[in-house]
């Protein structure tokens, strides 16, 4: 996208009137607002993964936004079984499911960020078939979990002979998912859980997300204090916020990453500052996951040799889909 400037010519003592003024903040907000606009354009097929993740549970049948369904995807449209086997056997078995955080969807993975390839375009290099999961990031964790979970086990119902091995990568929210939907593997017996050798799991609030928990005090405060109506509208608007949103106030249950010992968990997290034992670091890490959050991972989950706890300083919440050091890490480890 091409960004407008203005370049503004020096100022005279008659060019100092009201008018002269009003003109150049015309012609600044003018151009905001057109940069603005090119922004939404460029990015308009954002628009609907953020509303799933704002309100997606409240959607139902007739809702005037679609709701996403779980789907593995390419190229911006929904693959069929016959395409997902012929990508797979197309690469001797070998199988990496991504999935995307908070109102997020799979375009995330493929394509560049500023000078760098993301994960999926750059391993797709690799002897694996990548498959992009999209999904309703609005749902509860728990639910997207048990659907992500019923989805693997079906294509390895499909693919039992022909699915060799299989590594899952899973961004904030998506690690939660995968958590969740490895539990409920477990509980159904499903046997796909052999074939995972790697889980990745990048900038995962498990801890629970400082930014959920401050909205959810804010509400927490309206709802306690006798206030006008305006801030009674407030809070009710503020309330409808997803429970996709709202599972992100607290650690989330269960994380028994010890239910499957031979998978390799490697736990991915990033700071903004150099320094990962600071303060800034422990509570808002990579701006939007705290390291202190992301480490309950590992506090609460000692298996050993089969958990790998990595940390990359100077990175940014989503800045961790681009960064060569990171797909570097994660091209060695499968």
């Amino acid at each position: 996208m091409t960004q407008a400037t203005i370049e503004a010519e020096p100022l005279t003592k008659d060019a100092i009137n009201p008018v002269s003024i009003l003109s150049v903040l015309s012609t600044a907000i003018t151009s905001g607002i057109s940069g603005f606009y090119a922004l939404l354009r460029e990015n308009r097929h954002f628009a609907l993964p953020f509303i799933n993740g704002l309100l997606g549970d409240k959607f139902g049948a007739g809702s005037l936004v679609p709701e996403i369904p779980m789907t593995f995807r390419e190229g911006g449209v929904n693959l069929t079984l016959p395409e997902i086997e012929e990508k797979i056997k197309r690469h001797k078995g070998c199988v990496l499911i991504f999935v995307h955080g908070l109102m997020c969807d799979d375009e995330i993975w493929v394509g560049e960020s500023g000078q760098h390839k993301v994960y999926g375009s750059s391993l797709e290099a690799e002897n694996v078939a990548c498959l992009y999961l999209r999904y309703n990031t609005g749902h509860e964790i728990a639910g997207n979990g048990k659907r992500l979970n019923h989805i693997i086990q079906e294509l390895h119902a499909c693919m039992k002979n022909e699915l060799k091995e299989i590594s899952i990568i899973g961004h904030s929210m998506g690690g939660l998912v995968v958590q969740s939907a490895l539990y409920h593997a477990h509980l159904n017996k499903n046997d796909y859980t052999e074939k995972i050798s790697n889980v990745f799991l990048m900038g995962v609030p498990a801890g629970g997300a400082w930014l959920e928990r401050s909205v959810a005090a804010t509400t927490d405060i309206l709802t306690t204090l006798s206030l006008g109506l305006l801030a009674r509208i407030a809070r009710e608007i503020i309330d409808l916020r997803s429970q996709g949103i709202k599972d992100l106030r607290e650690k989330q249950e269960p994380m028994l990453m010890n239910l499957h010992e031979h998978i390799t968990y490697h736990i991915i997290a990033a700071t903004l500052t150099k320094d990962e034992k600071s303060f800034i670091a422990k509570h808002f890490g990579d701006g939007m996951v705290g390291h202190d959050s992301i480490s309950t991972l590992a506090r609460e989950n000692p298996i050993g040799n089969k958990m790998v706890f990595k940390t990359f300083t100077g990175v940014g919440h989503l800045e961790m889909l681009s960064r060569p050091e990171i797909i570097s890490y994660i091209k060695e480890s499968l």
